[in-house]
């Protein structure tokens, strides 16, 4: 895909049907249709037929944007981190827990929910993990532009469950905690399950960031 960007075609639908063989998918050729309707039959193609098509998602994103890639321009910056030296991604590891089923309204899919506290410093005294999970990591954040920002986030922090910080529905909202910039509410793609239910993660995780309407002063669920 990312090879792809910037090949110059005669035809704009060329730029996806130039890529069936390679990819080894079959759609029917129709000049006509749009770069845009092109690419959007040859994902939903390659959604269906290929069981690894986790690496769709490692791509540039804008503001907004729905998970289903629009373009083939958007894998301009398609990150190399996940790649291994001798071939192949970590993002393969894992099959999906529930088919990928792309829909006119985007994607359906399974995604492990991992909220944390963004702090620009590594030392946080204190940070304490919800029950046993431990997950104090840096967070790197990828641009359409190519730039990256660093962050650490702070994973299922003890500080997001306690009174009216947990309670999107409150009317009360508390003050994010000394030296935390945001909340961030990560949702991992490249996650698998055991046949026990046992969630599988790599050693690295594709994440998106994820934010929804009523989010204000870092409460991020709602009571139940």
């Amino acid at each position: 895909m990312k090879m792809a960007c910037r090949r110059q075609v005669t035809r704009e639908e060329d730029t996806s049907y130039s890529l069936l063989g390679i990819l080894g998918v079959d759609i029917s050729i129709a000049y006509g249709e749009g770069a845009h309707r092109a690419f959007f039959r040859l994902v939903r193609e390659l959604f269906n037929t290929k069981k690894h098509v986790i690496d769709l998602f490692n791509r540039s994103y804008d503001a907004g944007e729905s998970l289903l890639p629009s373009s083939l321009e958007s894998y301009q910056y398609r990150e190399p981190f996940w790649d291994y030296p001798d071939g192949g991604t970590c993002l393969d590891d894992y099959l999906p827990p529930e088919p990928i089923i792309p829909t006119h309204l985007g994607v359906c899919i399974s995604l492990l929910l991992a909220p944390g506290l963004v702090t620009d410093t590594e030392h946080d005294e204190k940070y304490v993990p919800k029950g046993g999970l431990s997950a104090k990591t840096s967070i790197t954040f990828y641009f359409p532009t190519g730039e990256r920002r660093y962050s650490w986030l702070l994973l299922c922090d003890k500080r997001l469950y306690t009174g009216d910080l947990a309670d999107l529905s409150t009317q009360n909202r508390l003050e994010l905690p000394e030296g935390v910039s945001s909340i961030y509410m990560a949702g991992i793609v490249n996650f698998g399950a055991d046949t026990s239910g046992h969630i599988l993660l790599p050693e690295k995780c594709l994440a998106l960031d994820l934010n929804w309407d009523g989010i204000l002063a870092g409460n991020f669920t709602r009571n139940s």
